[in-house]
Formats: C-alpha cells, structure tokens, sequence
C-alpha cells in the first residue's frame, strides 16, 4: 500500500468527521453556502476581496437577512435587515468587538473602537459627555461654538478654492486639510500647517492605513498569513506608524500637562477633557483611575481622529462627486436657498429651513455607504440566539449596512441617486428607519450629532458659493468606489465656478 494511498485515505476521513463535526455544531446557526465547509479557510476564497460588501450582497438575496459564514477561523453572522441589527445591537451580549487577529493585535484592547466590557462602557461614557460638553447638543450656547469651530475650517476651504476657481482640480487634498484640521482642533486642541512635514506624515499614515486596516484583511480570519511577505510588510508599516504617531502625541499631551500644570488657557479639547478627568480620579482615589493611562490616551486619540477623518472625508468625497454629476439636484438646492433667502453664510438653524438640502445629503450616504459592512461586533461572553438561530460564543456580527440601503424593496431603484426619497409629501425632510449610515445600538457612532451638523453646514456653504461641474467624463469614473477601512470614491476632477 502506497505512502500516497494513506495520506489520500487519512485526508478523507478527516474530511468526513470534519463535515459531521461541523454540521452537527451548526445544525441550529442561521444558513449559509457549502463554502462554509472547507476545512480552515471557509468561505474566504470565494469572498471579493476588492468588493466584500457585494459579494455578501449576492448572498443575502439567496439566504436571506440572516446567514452565516465561516471565515476562516472566525463563525461570522450577516444581518441584512434594520431591525434585526436593532434588536441584536442593544442587547449586551452583542456589544463585544469582533476575535479579528489584526485589530485587536493592533489596539490591544485599547482606545474605543475596540474595547469591550466595563473598560469600553467608562470610556464610551466618558468621550459622550465631553462631546456634549463641548457642544454636540440639539441647541444653545455650546452648540453655537462648535458651530464656529466648524465654520473656521469650512471658511479657509472655501478660500483656497476660490484660488483655483474655473480649474480642473482634485479636491482630495484641500478636503482632506480641511476636514483634518477641523478634527485636529476637537481632538488636541490645536492645528497644523497644511505643509507641515508632520501632517503630511500624517495624512500618509492616514491614506495608507485605512486600506489596510480592513475587516475583509486575509490575516484577520487566518493568522498564519500575518507571515506572509506582503502581510508582513502591511503589519510593520502599521505598527511602525503607530509608534510614530503615538511619539507625536506624546509631544503634544506633554504640551496640554504644561499648560494645565501652569493654569495656561488650553482650547477645548478631547485631550484637555481627558487629562482633567485623569486628575480628578487620581486626587479622589477612584478606582477608575486605571483606565487613564497614558496608553490609554494615545489609542484613544488616535481612534478618535482617525474614524473622525476617514468617514467625514470620505462621505464629503461622495458628496461633492454626486452632486457635480446630477446637476440638476444642484440647481435644485440652490433655487430652495434663493427662496430661503440667500446669506453670506448658511448656518444650522437656516439648514433646518432647507429640506432638500438635507435630503440630498442623506441620498448621497444611502448611495454609497461608506462603512458598507459596518464595524463588525462580537458575542465574546456566551452563546445565545437572534432570531431563532443559534449563535455561538466568539462570533462575529456583522451588519450589513450595504443590503439595507440597496434593498429594492425598501428603495426602489436603490442604484439610482433620488433625494426625493427623503422628502415627504408635506416637502419636509425625514428618515426612513431602514436608513442607518451610523449603525444602531450601544455602539453606534458616537459622534452622529457632530457629524451631521459638519456635513449640514460644508455641503450648504460650499453649494452656497460655487457651481460644481464634474471636470472629466462621467465614464472615466468608476462609481462602485474602492473598498478600505471606508468605501472611497475614485480620484476625480471637478470645477468650481464662483456664484
């Protein structure tokens, strides 16, 4: 009997009892394709690894809202309908993040995103109230101030484009000055100069990081690929960032202790916020104290400048795009601001008086969502149920924000850009509860108050100033974007024409 014959044999028993094994254990899980049955790698070599979100997609129709996948080391389920996600989101035992090998080899269980249990709870709560301290409210007089902090960066924007009006030019780079800028100064409390070599370190770190730093990265689901060459180059180029990154902030939370230490006026801050709540716990002895470290701080910060940037960027990119190739919703919001009357600046109350405005907004991230997988959870405490399925223990939830908003049934024609599906019949602007560009649940996106009131007022002020043209064939463009961390759109040219 040959060497061969035997390991073939051995190789078919093994399959056999994993197949058993593995449908015997799953017996009450939600559905799936066989793919999920090849032993190790699952159904990760039939997944786009350019496009996850569509090849996910495609399998929603075919099994419905809810349905499973092995991914390779990792049982993953799929929610393709709101209140599913709803209902699996504000229960406790989803709140967990994900088992993925390079996030949470990346942040060690620090900063937000992925941190879990009591240790995420007290941060979540704490980063909440400074949000809303700082003015992330519905009105008042904090609200107005970040308003103006907000109008400072979208003013400076507007300036340089004027500067380059009636040319062809790529917006990327005065967005990304921009919006940076303005999260620079929420997040540390200070800015940079936009040809600066320490923010143009930066935003390279930033461009480079959220392609790969993704949920659909092979080495999440099988770590023995972290040794890969390529893998390993994308891993050291993403450590070695963060220890540079985190040697930048060092500079700059010693600044913030100098100035508090010497009772030096320090603009408000998450950094400034974090720092006193430090002190507080250590001066009354609270326990909590712990969870101020100063690793703690660095992931923190990094977590919130980075998700602050990436998705307000990139939906901005989204936005301006759109809006330059349907011309005709442009001159629509224009003509609704002359009957608005028109201001040298929109502000958030006037933005209430411009429902179409609003709604072009909300079409455009219903269009191209650009989280389309969503941040993946975890139940990482204990096996349960959703939906009658069984659900095992170290899970990955994933929420398919992408099925929703490109459901047929809920949007007719989902591929086409309508705003008009935010308007109700009284011309007032409204959501529907199948829209959910923030996700839903105990992590939700933190910053949603802050986000809309940013996007309100740079989408009104720029509209308010400038005819969009799209500055090369629409053909030369490919819209279904390029899937990172974030769903960017293609590197395009438009043309601003002052009004």
């Amino acid at each position: 009997m040959s060497l061969l014959f035997i390991i073939t044999v051995l190789l078919a028993f093994y399959f056999t009892y994993y197949l058993f094994q593995i449908k015997r254990e799953r017996k009450n899980c939600p559905p799936g394709p066989l793919g999920n049955y090849i032993p190790f790698i699952g159904y990760l070599p039939f997944l786009n690894p350019a496009k996850p979100h569509e090849t996910l997609l495609e399998l929603s129709k075919k099994y419905g809202n809810i349905f499973s996948l092995q991914m390779g080391s990792i049982f993953t389920v799929i929610l393709a309908d709101s209140a599913l996600i709803r209902e699996a989101f504000r229960r406790d035992e989803f709140s967990g993040r994900a088992p993925l090998f390079v996030t949470h080899g990346i942040f060690n269980g620090y900063g937000l995103i992925c941190t879990e249990g009591e240790f995420w709870k007290d941060q979540r709560s704490l980063v909440h109230k400074w949000l809303r301290d700082m003015g992330m409210i519905k009105f008042g007089i904090k609200r107005e101030l970040m308003q103006n902090r907000i109008m400072e960066g979208i003013d400076l924007c507007i300036q340089e484009i004027e500067k380059l009006q009636s040319h062809k030019i790529n917006p990327l780079n005065i967005l990304m000055d921009t919006v940076g800028n303005i999260v620079n100064d929420f997040v540390f409390g200070m800015k940079y100069e936009w040809n600066s070599d320490t923010w143009k370190y930066l935003k390279h770190l930033q461009e480079e990081g959220v392609k790969l730093v993704g949920i659909h990265a092979s080495a999440n689901f099988l770590p023995i690929l972290r040794f890969l060459p390529s893998n390993r180059r994308n891993m050291e180029f993403i450590l070695t960032g963060k220890a540079a990154t985190h040697k930048l902030y060092d500079a700059i939370v010693d600044n913030c202790e100098r100035a508090l230490d010497t009772s030096t006026e320090y603009r408000d801050c998450i950094l400034k916020r974090f720092l006193l709540e430090k002190r507080d716990r250590e001066q009354s002895h609270d326990e909590l104290g712990k969870n101020c470290s100063r690793e703690q701080l660095n992931h923190l910060l990094a977590d919130m400048f980075g998700a602050s940037l990436d998705t307000t960027l990139c939906t901005l990119r989204w936005y301006l795009l759109l809006i330059a190739i349907h011309h005709e919703c442009q001159d629509k919001i224009y003509e609704e601001m002359r009957n608005y009357g028109i201001r040298e600046r929109y502000l958030t109350d006037d933005i209430e008086s411009l429902p179409y405005l609003k709604a072009s907004i909300a079409e455009s991230m219903r269009l191209k969502t650009v989280v389309p997988c969503g941040i993946p959870h975890g139940n990482t405490q204990q096996h349960t149920t959703l939906d009658g399925y069984f659900i095992p223990k170290n899970s990955m939830i994933l929420p398919l924000q992408y099925a929703i908003h490109m459901n047929e049934n809920l949007w007719p024609q989902p591929q086409t850009f309508n705003p008009n599906r935010f308007i109700d019949e009284d011309g007032k602007f409204f959501t529907s509860p199948n829209f959910i560009p923030f996700q839903t649940g105990k992590r939700m996106c933190l910053g949603e108050e802050l986000a809309k009131m940013f996007l309100n007022l740079f989408a009104a002020n720029i509209l308010l100033n400038f005819n969009i043209k799209l500055g090369q064939d629409k053909d030369e463009l490919d819209l279904s974007g390029i899937c990172g961390l974030a769903l960017s759109p293609p590197e395009y040219c438009l043309i601003f024409e002052k009004r």
